[in-house]
């Protein structure tokens, strides 16, 4: 492979990993903002709207295709820049999440995270 098909795949991969990344995070932001709602407390639709949003929310999808993809080009010969590009990525918004919860919990937010 020559280098500029390793930065196209790493590139792909680098984006492919900023959507995963952003389509599990709001998926998971949902399902906390759902799990905490105090207006229905006690009620029996807490379990229903947590599993719709798990079933209709793209953020479960995504990781779920994600996954499958994975496993499907795993032998590959450009598999390993694609990964590399996503690890990458996930990495990064990582890195700058958890940057923003931090600060947001330093300043008294209990909304953060």
């Amino acid at each position: 492979m020559s280098i500029i098909e390793i930065f196209g795949f790493g590139f792909a991969g680098f984006f492919a990993g900023l959507m995963l990344f952003n389509g599990v995070l709001r998926w998971v932001g949902t399902v906390l903002v759902l799990a905490n709602d105090t207006t229905n407390a006690g009620s029996k639709g807490k379990g229903v709207r947590i599993a719709t949003a798990t079933v209709f929310g793209s953020g479960f999808w995504l990781l779920v295709v994600a996954i499958g993809g994975a496993y499907f080009i795993h032998a590959e010969p450009y598999s390993t820049p694609l990964f590399v590009g996503a690890a990458l990525a996930i990495i990064q918004l990582g890195i700058v999440v958890g940057q923003f919860v931090l600060k947001k919990r330093a300043q008294g937010d209990k909304d953060a995270a």
